[in-house]
């Protein structure tokens, strides 16, 4: 099999991707399309029009009703491209756009799809593994307090950065067993400027879909110089 033309497409889970039969083609030429995925022999997709212009050929697919209500390869578009809608992680693989023509040589388009799968989930805890959210503490002045961001799923891993007020303040993180995320703010000698500090952990692994994220808020407890007697002058 001749390789005439190899691109990359990359897309998110949950999108649609239009994936593209970049061929050289006159439209009365086309006798047969054919769509691959990865090695099988089988295709996936098929348009015949050995017996009929191309404008009626006949359109068929593969698999169970749900895949086949997700394909569509649309032959108005220029270059042709095979729609899925949407777009599983398992749709990520090799596909292969062969055209048969009447007169001319066949020609076979490669093409790797590449899907990225958003993180589904992050939590807050402290050291125990409590989760938390909203407004937490009252912590004491010069205490220190240990944050835990975790985020689960994401293929490839995704990122996980600490934000105080929007300021990135923390983008060390680690993978660890079972695809889990986490990254560890430590808040040393708390002072009052940090009283109500906004707090907020995002996770993300692509620049298509907005990063998922969770949010604290820092109460503390007054020191004492600052607690006001009532009737003292």
């Amino acid at each position: 099999m001749r390789k005439d033309s190899i691109t990359e497409v990359s897309t998110v889970a949950g999108s649609d991707v239009e994936i593209p039969c970049n061929t050289t083609w006159i439209e009365d030429e086309v006798s047969l399309v054919l769509w691959f995925r990865g090695d099988t022999g089988v295709p996936i997709y098929r348009v015949d029009a050995r017996n009929v212009p191309l404008a009626k050929a006949i359109h068929t697919s593969n698999g169970d009703e749900a895949k086949r209500k997700r394909l569509y390869f649309d032959v108005n578009r220029q270059p042709p491209v095979l729609h899925i809608k949407p777009v599983l992680s398992s749709d990520a693989a090799e596909y292969r756009c062969r055209v048969d023509f009447r007169q001319s040589r066949t020609q076979n388009v490669i093409v790797l799809l590449n899907v990225t799968v958003p993180p589904k989930e992050l939590l807050i805890m402290d050291v125990e593994g409590q989760k938390l959210e909203g407004v937490i503490g009252p912590f004491d002045e010069k205490s220190n307090v240990v944050l835990i961001c975790e985020a689960e799923g994401g293929k490839p891993s995704p990122s996980v950065n600490w934000f105080r007020a929007g300021r990135l303040i923390d983008s060390t993180y680690t993978t660890g067993p079972h695809g889990l995320v986490r990254n560890e703010l430590n808040l040393r000698n708390l002072n009052r400027s940090d009283f109500m500090s906004i707090l907020t952990c995002r996770a993300s692994n692509n620049n298509v879909t907005e990063p998922i994220s969770s949010t604290v808020i820092l109460d503390m407890n007054q020191s004492n110089n600052e607690k006001v007697v009532i009737g003292s002058e």
